[in-house]
């Protein structure tokens, strides 16, 4: 009882908090200058949307080798803001500073419970912590990556400080978190102001980049200028380029016979992803093909509904799920793997396409972009499980076929995702900004 009534208490005063910052806000963005000119950028600040776990651990190098762009920023700090109970800190990776800065701190109020009250006071210490930051380093420019929280703080920053930023798109909210929690950014409270939020934070960038086209529709959609939106490529970590075929087989390690087809996912076990869908195909596919084995690599809220589906359908001996795994841990995985099953990807969907390895996904959000029209693997309908199971099937049937598309994909991974190719796209586009050519 008395935990209910603290969570409704928490919620009447992050609302008041809440309209307290959006005021403030609104003062702010009207009664400051618009910038999107830079005639330099010596020092960029970089928001960055992971945490120095990750960091530390490898699992991002591809993205602090290229945090400068090939020598087009000089300085870089970057800030990292992960939405989680973390530590605040600072570390030096690749010459890069990094600070993070949590949006749940171990404060009174979080101990007492009033978590939502807590992140909402705490977003005028990060906001105060940002303009210290640019200030103190001589900030040229700020990249957000995304239109909400991110966005927001790099708004606030550039009306205060005077200093552009621009904003790039890591996914499409709109396929993703609207579709399955309402709000991408659940403390916005309610979507006609987290909307109204996008529409602004798009509006007031100097310029705006997406990381596939899917995520550039996106941001269009949603207020961003035609004529300053531009959609770029991500690349993956090194060990994913190397040959396929050189890499060690794992399926021992696994404990899989050597006669079993294996099945891998490796991602995110969140509603986004849609991952309770493969324990569906998993049944599907239980009277049909006799011999495998669908290893989850991955963790999150719905790994026990999962384990728990998967054994009221009598199928649980036909899953391994295993917890996330090192980039040079996920290639050997990849290798190993007979058919690789994709309900919603990120970048993992280029990692295995390096691995030239059979890919089944659902036709959602991005996946056409490396799949096309099943040219370089196989796409299934949108949340029809059977009709991804059908292809998983099909795939196996089929093989020499399903590996002729994988190393269409394999090579067209390589010209597409590789460093120097993304690099060049980025590159390309700050060097028209700093000459005037993006207005």
């Amino acid at each position: 009882m008395m935990k209910k009534l603290v969570g409704i208490i928490d919620g009447i005063f992050a609302l008041c908090v809440m309209s307290i910052f959006a005021a403030v806000s609104f003062f702010i963005i009207s009664a400051g200058k618009r910038v999107r000119a830079a005639k330099k950028t010596d020092n960029v600040l970089r928001f960055f949307a992971s945490n120095l776990e990750a960091i530390r651990k490898q699992e991002i190098t591809a993205f602090m080798e290229n945090a400068r762009v090939d020598g087009i920023f000089r300085n870089v700090t970057v800030v990292c803001l992960p939405n989680t109970f973390s530590e605040e800190g600072e570390m030096t990776k690749s010459g890069v500073q990094i600070i993070q800065y949590s949006q749940h701190p171990d404060t009174f109020l979080e101990r007492r419970g009033f978590r939502k009250t807590n992140a909402c006071i705490n977003e005028f210490r990060i906001i105060s912590k940002i303009i210290g930051i640019v200030k103190s380093r001589n900030i040229d420019l700020m990249i957000a990556q995304d239109p909400h929280f991110m966005g927001l703080n790099a708004l606030l920053a550039s009306r205060i400080a005077g200093v552009p930023y621009i904003v790039h798109v890591i996914t499409n909210y709109d396929v993703k978190d609207r579709l399955v929690r309402k709000l991408a950014f659940p403390p916005f409270l309610f979507l006609r102001f987290e909307l109204a939020v996008e529409k602004m934070v798009f509006k007031n960038a100097a310029f705006v980049t997406a990381s596939y086209s899917n995520y550039k529709d996106y941001a269009l959609t949603h207020g961003s200028d035609p004529a300053r939106t531009f959609a770029l490529k991500t690349t993956v970590d090194p060990v994913h380029f190397g040959n396929p075929e050189q890499r060690k087989d794992i399926r021992k390690e696994l404990g899989v016979s050597s006669d079993a087809k294996i099945l891998l996912f490796v991602g995110r076990l969140a509603g986004v992803k849609f991952p309770t869908d493969l324990i569906e195909c998993a049944r599907e596919l239980a009277g049909r093909i006799k011999n495998y084995v669908f290893v989850i690599v991955g963790d999150g809220p719905l790994l026990e509904p999962m384990k728990k589906l998967a054994s009221e359908y009598g199928i649980e001996d036909k899953f391994k799920f295993l917890p996330p795994k090192t980039q040079t841990e996920l290639a050997l995985f990849y290798a190993s793997s007979d058919v690789i099953v994709f309900t919603h990807a990120g970048m993992t969907l280029v990692e295995a396409a390096l691995s030239a390895k059979p890919i089944v996904a659902y036709d959602y959000e991005w996946h056409p972009e490396v799949i096309g029209k099943d040219e370089r693997g196989y796409l299934a309908a949108f949340r029809d499980y059977e009709m991804l199971a059908d292809k998983v099937a099909y795939v196996l049937e089929n093989y020499d076929e399903a590996i002729a598309r994988a190393r269409k994909a394999r090579t067209f991974a390589l010209e597409n995702f590789s460093k120097d190719h993304v690099t060049a796209i980025e590159k390309n586009v700050y060097e028209k900004y700093l000459k005037g050519q993006i207005q």
